[in-house]
């Protein structure tokens, strides 16, 4: 969903944040000509739902604090002009992922204070940018191919034997690599596992273009379906891990089964302190799960990796493991 980079010789990712739409300068701009605080997310959220709605779309928002529950039915005494409704059609940012500038500036930062696993996806769109920063630093003798671990991801409409050979080639072209050190089915199909996609993601394993193979947001029952139907056993689990959804179970089966378990999302989406954070990483890595924390504030990518000066106590991870509340933020 995002691009990761691994920090040190530990598992720690440091991932780029995705942009937020309520804070969208086009927005911002628009509420403010209609009398709403464009320094008001929640009144933001106005425009964005009205331009939503004048395109005869159904909107759900979601909220549990009560202004923004009577902010958000205050759509009907006003109406964005076409060339409002043009301006906020022709904002460039898509879905969650960052690309350019952003990317490249991320990317070189982290590559400098020592991260070196990269985690993106063909969804992501931005394999040729880092193909591109990956080559300038080989090229500056800053370091070597076998230095950074790469991952990326087999999308869900390639799941053919002969399309996962076929999608993993066009990613390494645009990564400029001869291979992935790992490939990962990118999300789970509905209903029954199609085997073809399994002895695809054998095969490329078996010719060397991937050293490792794995898969993203299954859950139980798909990782068994793909273990009894395989030679070659998954070597990682990628999924949403944090506090409030903790996935004990699904651990301690990746456990049992020697597949190694890695965290996206695994702070969920609190505010930025310098101390929570870090205790909510560590948490995650006492338990042996690999996390992936997002980040392009260069302070913030600094601080991501400060987990290993410290140990939280056995009666502090306890308290942790037993925090009631759940929440899901991503769904498959």
């Amino acid at each position: 969903m995002f691009c990761g980079y691994h920090c040190g010789n530990d598992d720690v990712y440091i991932l780029i944040k995705e942009p937020k739409p309520f804070e969208d300068p086009v927005a911002g701009e628009i509420a403010a000509k209609h009398g709403k605080s464009p320094s008001q997310a929640g009144v933001i959220s106005i425009i964005l739902l009205k331009w939503l709605l004048q395109r005869d779309i159904i909107v759900i928002p979601k909220s549990t604090n009560p202004s923004h529950i009577v902010l958000n039915v205050q759509l009907f005494d006003f109406e964005l002009s076409d060339a409002e409704m043009k301006a906020l059609n022709e904002v460039k940012i898509r879905q969650r992922y960052v690309h350019g500038d952003t990317l490249r500036n991320a990317l070189r930062k982290v590559l400098d204070v020592g991260c070196r696993h990269i985690d993106t996806a063909h969804y992501y769109q931005n394999e040729d940018v880092i193909g591109e920063v990956l080559q300038q630093w080989f090229a500056s003798g800053a370091g070597k191919r076998e230095d950074v671990f790469v991952v990326t991801k087999l999308p869900w409409h390639s799941r053919r034997r002969d399309e996962v050979e076929r999608s993993l080639k066009e990613s390494l072209a645009k990564l400029k690599l001869d291979y992935v050190d790992l490939y990962l089915v990118h999300t789970a199909q509905r209903g029954a596992v199609r085997k073809t996609f399994i002895y695809g993601m054998e095969d490329v394993f078996s010719k060397g273009l991937t050293r490792s193979i794995g898969i993203s947001n299954f859950n139980i029952d798909q990782i068994t379906n793909i273990l009894d139907n395989s030679k070659v056993k998954p070597h990682n689990l990628q999924v949403e891990c944090h506090l409030y959804w903790p996935q004990f179970e699904l651990h301690e089966f990746c456990k049992r089964h020697n597949i190694s378990f890695t965290a996206y999302a695994p702070l969920g989406s609190p505010g930025r302190s310098y101390q929570l954070p870090n205790i909510l990483l560590k948490w995650l890595l006492q338990r042996g799960i690999i996390v992936i924390p997002k980040s392009t504030n260069p302070s913030h990518i600094a601080s991501n990796v400060q987990l290993f000066d410290f140990e939280l106590s056995d009666a502090e991870m306890k308290a942790l493991n037993d925090v009631k509340i759940r929440q899901q933020n991503f769904r498959f």
